[in-house]
């Protein structure tokens, strides 16, 4: 036999490793976009159902999608990242606000390079409100104006729109949203539909710069331009806010007749509104003289209405409101009763801001009930005195937790201050005493120009202030206001103005012979010889009352 030839043959093909690799690459590159698009549909589907947590588990235990879409749909990468960014922002964790800002930003850009406006805004939108939420509102507006300029207001949608003002005002953003609300007026007017033009004439009625400025008058202006729209175009909602807004103005006005002439026409509109339009009329009717009774009985109705209601931002007020009305007859514990169950309401609300002001609000005048309740001259109380060192403690707590809540250039704190000083004297803390009615009179004495000394409302520089004549440190919003809080009160204005006077000289300098002790110390001996406005008396809850009469039309 021949020797074999070592000679290769020729015509069988040689391994070639480039080509296995190329192989595998395009294989992988496949199955990567099989897994892709799969995943890409379960992903749309969840967002589709809603399933806020089930996105963010397939994201987190999926490919690297975003990546792999920004380079093989770009525009599709831009939808992706808004979805996922409503993702965090729904499922509320630790860190999920950053998230979907992270996922907003990534977005418009994204939307940007491929000039799809309409992604680019929806996107905006979406985080300017995060913006909001976290307290960044100079970079919400910085956003918005940006998307103006980018795409014009003619073509911005009027409902993301409306709803970035409601946002603002939702964080007590008054001033902007009104100043966005204006800036929009001639587009408002001359393109949005009839419905529409109405929500924003209600909103801009409603934006609350106009009740800080007691400009009631322009507020009406608007109001009576979305009733007017709402009655031609039979939107009975639209009309029912109206008519809403109207009574509430007048309420604030003083005129108390034509408050009740509006919100009774509220009734007939809107079944759901019913305990809103309560609230308010038992608000009117404690504003009165006399009528403290039949306002418990509207309030009461409110509550039991509001209860059943997705409104805990209402509901609380209304308890709150009943809590007012109590003490007026010395009813401490029905108060009490009342303020924490709005108080515990409060907890379901969302919006942390909002809550967050509310609940200030709440606990100080908790707080203040139980001080009350303590100083009361009620002869079973003085009997026991258990139940009224338990009242001053509890005053101090719910004091010093609306302290806690505030900020620190809260416009309410001198009045809380002025009740921990009481709570702490009652407690036999002296020193915390002295030192809570000092921060109070210097904070009064520093606020004073601007804030009104009964409400606490700030008013603008060109408003009108009554001042009181002799402290030169009380202003006040109203007439009505510097004559409440003369002597209405157990604490009113006729008892501490001499000490605010007193306080003022020290501050300026001027040589009075006076020191901070000696006023603080004059102040704990009124507090002890100042007698209640009026003996409270129990007040039975199920006495009966006969309600204000107000039937549907």
């Amino acid at each position: 036999m021949g020797k074999k030839s070592r000679r290769p043959n020729r015509n069988k093909q040689k391994d070639n490793p480039v080509s296995i690799t190329a192989a595998a690459v395009a294989a992988s590159a496949t199955l990567e976009r099989d897994q892709l698009l799969n995943q890409m549909r379960i992903f749309n589907q969840l967002f589709e159902s809603r399933d806020w947590e089930g996105i963010l588990q397939l994201v987190s235990t999926g490919s690297d999608a975003a990546t792999i879409i920004e380079n093989t749909n770009p525009s599709g990468a831009g939808r992706y990242y808004y979805n996922l960014g409503i993702a965090h922002k729904k499922v509320g964790r630790e860190g999920g606000i950053a998230q979907a800002i992270a996922c907003f930003q990534k977005g418009i850009e994204m939307a940007k390079k491929l000039a799809v406006l309409n992604l680019q805004a929806v996107t905006t939108w979406a985080l300017t409100d995060c913006f909001i939420e976290t307290g960044r509102i100079q970079e919400a507006m910085d956003l918005y104006k940006s998307l103006v300029a980018d795409i014009g207001k003619e073509r911005l949608d009027p409902d993301c729109f409306m709803g970035f003002v409601y946002n603002l005002n939702d964080s007590y953003l008054y001033s902007h949203s009104l100043e966005v609300l204006e800036e929009h007026l001639d587009i408002i007017e001359s393109t949005w539909d009839k419905p529409r033009q109405a929500r924003a004439y209600g909103m801009i009625a409603d934006t609350s710069t106009f009740v800080e400025m007691y400009d009631y008058n322009k507020s009406n202006v608007y109001y009576e331009r979305q009733l007017s729209i709402a009655k031609d175009i039979k939107d009975l909602r639209s009309e029912a806010e109206a008519l809403h807004g109207l009574g509430g103005n007048h309420r604030c006005m003083g005129d108390y007749d034509k408050a009740m002439e509006f919100l009774e026409q509220v009734v007939p509109l809107s079944e759901a509104g019913e305990g809103r339009v309560y609230y308010c009329m038992g608000d009117v009717l404690l504003a009165q003289d006399g009528l403290a009774k039949e306002a418990i009985a509207m309030l009461q109705k409110a509550s039991g209405i509001l209860e059943t209601c997705n409104d805990p931002e209402v509901w609380s007020l209304a308890l709150h409101t009943l809590g007012e009305a109590y003490t007026q007859f010395g009813a401490w514990d029905d108060a009490i009763t009342a303020v924490e169950k709005s108080i515990s309401i409060l907890a379901s609300m969302e919006f942390e801001v909002k809550r967050n002001e509310l609940q200030i609000e709440r606990h100080r005048f908790l707080g203040r009930i139980y001080l009350e309740k303590y100083y009361s001259r009620d002869e079973f109380l003085i009997g026991v005195p258990e139940i009224r060192e338990e009242a001053i403690r509890k005053a101090s707590l719910c004091s010093q937790e609306s302290i806690n809540l505030g900020h620190a250039d809260d416009s309410r704190k001198p009045s809380i201050y002025l009740d921990l000083a009481q709570a702490h004297y009652f407690l036999g803390d002296t020193e915390k005493a002295q030192a809570m009615l000092k921060e109070y009179l210097d904070q009064t004495v520093k606020l004073g120009p601007s804030h009104c000394e009964h409400c606490h409302q700030p008013c603008p520089k060109d408003a009108h202030m009554e001042k009181c004549s002799d402290c030169k440190v009380a202003r006040y919003c109203s007439r009505a206001h510097s004559i409440e809080a003369w002597q209405k009160y157990r604490l009113c204005h006729k008892v501490m103005c001499p000490l605010l006077k007193r306080w003022r000289k020290l501050q300026v300098g001027k040589a009075t012979g006076d020191s901070h002790n000696s006023i603080c110390n004059d102040f704990f001996e009124i507090l002890i010889e100042v007698s209640p406005v009026a003996t409270p008396h129990p007040y039975a809850s199920e006495m009966e009352v006969e309600p204000y009469k107000c039937e549907k039309e």
